[in-house]
């Protein structure tokens, strides 16, 4: 493994939160919850729009009927992303953020003023550009203002914001119409507006500007009085900045998110735990376990129903048998939570930093929402004719294989400066030749 960075010895082993840091992160978090409202809006605003009344009630009630209102999210987010990595790049994390908080309020005022179901698709579309936009700037805003040592926890609370906006608009749509709904939503978004304004600029993105005396005054902010600005900024200047990532790093980026859309829906049960144990256990354990969980849960789902010839009568009580499926399916929920869902969006950003045009790291974020879409469009497509059991089959043969994949070639992250990471792929050259051998080691047990 490779030898602890120098960042994490600088620090005390668990550093005190500054208010500026959290400031940031919650705005940061902000985002992440704007982006749950909007993948939990369409199941609840569905219904509503099928019991649609008044003016435009058939071409709302066709919506409905329709996949459109599920697909122009994913499709609608993967230009987002490669927006957010250009903006992002050129005028700051900061400025990305608040970007993804104005396309946010832009679609959902058209969805609450919308007089046609054209309409209602067209905001929707330009909230998926904005879930885009933020998927990419959170994780990378998070990684970069952080220390190794809490990075993973404050990038478990990304997923639980999203799991707590999905909540939400299932919550609130039980109440009301799909066009109040929207309300809410646009509220949401205001409120990260509002957090915007009290976060820090990233020092890293500051530093690839060549502007280092503002990148160490936000350093000094983010870290405190205990910050070793200095030292963390010479080692952004020599490496972060200076240093290519590797080819591997993308593809395992790649793979990662791409198992992560394939093991199944993104419900998340247990974030809550995995928040406070990723900087512990490590993110290869979490992801292998995960998969291993949702693969076992998959299987004995797919076999149960696979057994299951017969449906149930009605006016009987379910027996034994027909009630395991649920219990295997909060199996599968658990297992989802413990790696799948909130690890996934960290690693990206740790294993492809954004960087010079952004381009890399918005390829890996635009493919994990084209895998959603693909997922959608598949599931939709087949679901009557391969039944569940079959994709159950389906599913956990692909959560195995990329389970099995990330337990043999993943590098563990957990306690990594982004300076170290980078660095790793030169790792092989410097213990048989390099002078500096003794203080450099592999990334993998």
């Amino acid at each position: 493994m490779l030898a602890p960075s120098s960042e994490a010895h600088s620090y005390p082993v668990k550093p005190r939160l500054t208010t500026p840091l959290l400031s940031t992160l919650v705005s940061a978090w902000a985002g992440s919850l704007c982006m749950g409202v909007t993948l939990g809006y369409s199941s609840p605003a569905a219904e509503s729009l099928a019991a649609a009344t008044g003016a435009g009630a058939e071409s709302f009630q066709a919506v409905s009927d329709s996949v459109w209102l599920s697909h122009l999210l994913p499709a609608g987010a993967v230009p987002g992303a490669f927006l957010g990595a250009v903006v992002s790049q050129a005028m700051g994390r900061r400025v990305g953020l608040m970007l993804s908080s104005v396309l946010f309020m832009l679609g959902y005022a058209v969805i609450f003023f919308a007089g046609s179901g054209v309409l209602l698709l067209c905001g929707r579309f330009v909230t998926g550009v904005a879930a885009g936009t933020v998927s990419l700037c959170v994780p990378a805003y998070i990684a970069e203002i952080t220390l190794p040592s809490h990075r993973g926890t404050m990038g478990g609370v990304l997923q639980l914001a999203i799991t707590i906006g999905i909540m939400l608009s299932y919550t609130v749509g039980r109440f009301v119409g799909w066009r109040t709904l929207g309300a809410v939503c646009f509220l949401c978004s205001v409120v990260q507006v509002g957090a915007g304004h009290f976060s820090v600029e990233s020092p890293r993105w500051l530093v690839l500007r060549g502007r280092r005396q503002a990148a160490m005054a936000a350093l000094g902010r983010l870290r405190g009085p205990q910050g070793k600005t200095e030292a963390e900024c010479r080692a952004v200047e020599e490496v972060f900045a200076l240093a290519s990532a590797p080819r591997s790093h993308t593809m395992l980026a790649l793979h990662a998110h791409f198992i992560q859309q394939f093991s199944g829906i993104n419900m998340v049960a247990a974030t809550m735990v995995v928040v406070s144990v990723m900087d512990v256990v490590g993110r290869r354990r979490l992801l292998t376990a995960s998969s291993l969980i949702c693969v076992v849960a998959m299987l004995s789902i797919a076999g149960l129903y696979s057994v299951s010839s017969n449906p149930a009568d009605a006016s009987s009580a379910p027996s034994v048998v027909e009630r395991l499926p649920i219990l295997f399916l909060g199996l599968y929920i658990v297992g989802y939570s413990v790696g799948l869902g909130p690890v996934v969006w960290i690693l990206g950003a740790e294993l492809v930093p954004l960087r010079h045009r952004g381009l890399r790291f918005g390829t890996v974020v635009a493919f994990d929402w084209a895998c959603a879409g693909g997922v959608t469009w598949f599931f939709n497509s087949v679901r009557e004719s391969f039944q569940f059991s079959g994709l159950g089959w389906f599913f956990s043969s692909v959560t195995f294989l990329g389970g099995t994949l990330v337990a043999i070639f993943l590098p563990e992250t957990r306690g990594q400066s982004l300076e170290n990471i980078l660095q790793s792929r030169f790792q092989d050259i410097e213990e048989e030749y390099g002078p500096s051998s003794k203080s450099s080691s592999s990334l993998r047990k």
